[in-house]
């Protein structure tokens, strides 16, 4: 199998049920996991080039790292680049994580993927950053399950 080349500014497309998505990577860390900006225009038949792509790839309703397996599959393509693809139109968000019993976190990267901090959060609080991004790495799978929950089910991202 040919080894997946990634590289941040390309425009991806994977299936949700019966459709297609859109997809951005924004950044590749030093494990060479991509973080994702997903966009919820969803079409009925998959683009074969990121030039066909008319979205607002300003407003992503997903963000997550992902695995490769879509691609290893093929049922995840890259389309292509983002012309004028700059990182600094694509900021590394805040993202939010919660284990219990511990106390839940917003955690801080810089533009490189590496984590710079944590800072604690009152249990009162939650549910101000409960749209944050979480963190943590998704397989391909939970990417999709995840996005169609946002898209065709209840508009309720499952992690």
């Amino acid at each position: 199998m040919a080894r997946i080349k990634l590289k941040e500014g390309d425009v991806i497309t994977l299936p949700i049920l019966d459709k297609y998505v859109v997809g951005l990577i924004t950044r590749i860390d030093k494990d060479k996991i991509p973080l994702g900006y997903f966009y919820g225009h969803l079409t009925d038949t998959g683009y074969t080039d990121a030039q066909q792509v008319k979205i607002d790839f300003n407003k992503p309703i997903f963000i997550k790292q992902f695995g490769f397996q879509g691609f290893k599959d093929n049922s995840w393509k890259v389309l292509g680049s983002l012309p004028n693809f700059r990182r600094s139109d694509f900021p590394v968000p805040v993202f939010f994580h919660h284990t219990l019993p511990f106390k839940p976190v917003l955690v801080y990267f810089d533009d490189d993927m590496n984590e710079i901090r944590r800072q604690a959060i009152d249990e009162g609080e939650i549910d101000r950053y409960k749209d944050y991004p979480k963190t943590g790495l998704s397989g391909s799978g939970a990417v999709e399950i995840m996005l169609r929950k946002l898209l065709i089910d209840d508009g309720t991202p499952a992690g």
